[in-house]
């Protein structure tokens, strides 16, 4: 699911276009391999994370987790941790606005390359960009769309997709570039007066794709998850860069840059112009089906981001959008995604273009931001920060700190690049927007956390809850009748119940000690098949919980 979340082929047409404009081919082949090795530092430094903390709010957890944990923080942990999950909801619904408008240039362009005569007008194009929202999303929801063996069929099925498009490209192309062209530089058309910039602006615009990290979201229905989590996160990104390398290198060679009959997207049309139409239709056929399974991916993973927004609160009705069906699908998060996704998406019908210039980068600026804050709270944290829930089984060793310096560097890197312009001279389309869009996000989010946040969000849920036998111990509501333990002001340990068994994946036991600090309530129950996404075969039963009663 990790290496499907990751539009390959439909990222490596992506990146040979942009290249031939910026600095040339050796962008996408030393280039890539550089950030390759860089987004496999970041997926490590994410993937100690998700095993310390497998909860599926990800970022948005992760961040209040570390926060908590500094002393300097702690009091700012909630709003802090408020203005990340604000920033990477608004992002993951901008996110699906650009992936609907990809995939759309792709597939009109790939119908009227070849040779049909059909008109795609605005109004088309964003009917096809909501409808592709729409179908996506509701594929998502559907119980096959849950299942490992799916995923794993489906994984196996794009990429032989990927490397049978590559092959047919580079047997039947008419006119190939060398493979040590590949290594050449153009003078770029970003023309600012620093070579090093352009080079620079050249080598983030060509090589970034990021995806890996959204198996962070799915940890609370995965087995093992904080050794299954990780390792997925980290050798996802390997392979997904490794795949990615290879298929910019096909594409370089089989469709060089050459003037050609424009019907839409100039590489697609570059494509048809190199190869026999039968290939062509071939390959983006490929790219087609390989985008929508992307997005189905993207669509399950942001799902359970949602429904851990609604499960801590962190939405309005929250109490209704967590609600799970009896086989533990959140599907009223997964609509309420749709619903937003799909009325953001409207702007498709903007007769100017100017909403697609706008948001063209401030999404990735939003996610790098995301992807940053919590990097930074532990780079700047005690190093047994992750020991103390004990759930960290996949850790980096002496490694950790330095692989999570270089990660800040890199997205730091990227994110300066970003915030200059698209080109020059600087005007209306070239101008920055994406720092000044975050700042206006951020200052959403603060006005929002004023009117609702700060009365009902306390933090993720799963940071105010103790382990014990396997299963997540919830903080319900008061009970009338639940006996209330006398408290005792000492400074010895917390009294600890003897006859419950340490879970595997944690070093802490359930007390009944009251928590007077956060003002949590007395009484402590398990999840019931309300509240969480995990479920338990019956081996994994424990003989006293509520599955035996």
């Amino acid at each position: 699911m990790s290496f499907c979340n990751v539009p390959v082929l439909q990222s490596a047409f992506g990146s040979v276009s942009v290249s031939s404009l910026l600095s040339g081919p050796i962008m996408f082949t030393v280039g890539m391999l550089i950030t390759t090795v860089l987004i496999a530092c970041l997926n490590a430094a994410f993937g100690e994370m998700a095993s310390a903390f497998p909860i599926a709010g990800a970022m948005f957890s992760w961040t209040f987790k570390l926060a908590r944990a500094n002393p300097v923080l702690r009091d700012w942990a909630r709003i802090i941790s408020w203005v990340v999950g604000f920033l990477l909801t608004t992002s993951h619904v901008i996110l699906q606005f650009q992936i609907g408008v990809e995939f759309t240039r792709v597939f009109t362009t790939g119908i009227t390359a070849s040779g049909a005569d059909w008109h795609v007008t605005r109004n088309v194009n964003a009917l096809l960009v909501l409808g592709f929202i729409c179908l996506t999303g509701l594929v998502s929801c559907t119980k096959f769309s849950r299942s490992p063996q799916f995923w794993k069929v489906t994984g196996l099925l794009v990429a032989i997709l990927q490397i049978s498009a590559c092959v047919a490209m580079i047997v039947t192309s008419q006119k190939q570039r060398s493979f040590a062209g590949l290594f050449t530089s153009t003078k770029s058309k970003y023309d600012s007066k620093s070579k090093g910039w352009n080079l620079l602006y050249g080598w983030s615009g060509v090589t970034f794709v990021a995806g890996s990290e959204s198996v962070a979201h799915m940890t609370e229905e995965t087995k093992n998850a904080a050794k299954t989590a990780p390792r997925a996160m980290f050798f996802s990104s390997m392979f997904t860069g490794f795949m990615l390398l290879i298929c910019c290198i096909c594409v370089g060679m089989a469709v060089p840059p050459m003037r050609h009959k424009a019907t839409g997207f100039g590489i697609i049309d570059t494509l048809f112009a190199h190869c026999p139409k039968p290939v062509a239709q071939f390959v983006v056929i490929s790219i087609v089906l390989s985008s929508f399974i992307a997005n189905v991916s993207q669509f399950l993973a942001t799902s359970r981001f949602f429904w851990a927004l609604a499960r801590d609160k962190a939405i309005p009705m929250g109490k209704m959008w967590r609600k799970i069906t009896p086989d533990r699908r959140p599907l009223r998060a997964a609509f309420l995604l749709i619903g937003i996704s799909m009325l953001f998406s409207l702007i498709a019908f903007d007769p100017t273009s100017n909403s697609i210039i706008i948001f063209d980068v401030s999404a990735a600026y939003l996610v790098l931001v995301c992807y940053l804050t919590p990097l930074v709270l532990y780079a700047l944290s005690k190093k047994d920060v992750y020991d103390r829930d004990g759930s960290n089984v996949w850790t980096l060793g002496y490694l950790s700190k330095p692989v999570t310096w270089i990660s800040v560097a890199f997205l730091t890197l990227v994110l300066a690049t970003l915030s200059g312009p698209s080109g020059w001279p600087v005007d209306k389309k070239t101008f920055p927007y994406a720092p000044i869009f975050l700042i206006i996000t951020i200052g959403i989010s603060l006005f929002f956390w004023f009117v609702y946040g700060r009365s009902h969000y306390a933090g993720p849920i799963k940071s105010l809850t103790t382990w014990t036998v396997g299963y997540e111990v919830e903080i319900p509501k008061p009970r009338a009748n639940a006996p209330v333990r006398q408290e005792v002001v000492n400074h010895s340990d917390l009294p600890r119940t003897p006859d419950l068994a340490a879970n595997e994946r944690s070093l802490a036991n359930m007390t009944n000690h009251q928590r007077t600090g956060l003002e949590l309530p007395h009484a402590y129950c398990t999840y019931d098949s309300s509240g969480s996404l995990w479920s338990a075969s019956e081996s994994q039963v424990p003989s006293q919980s509520f599955f035996h009663e």
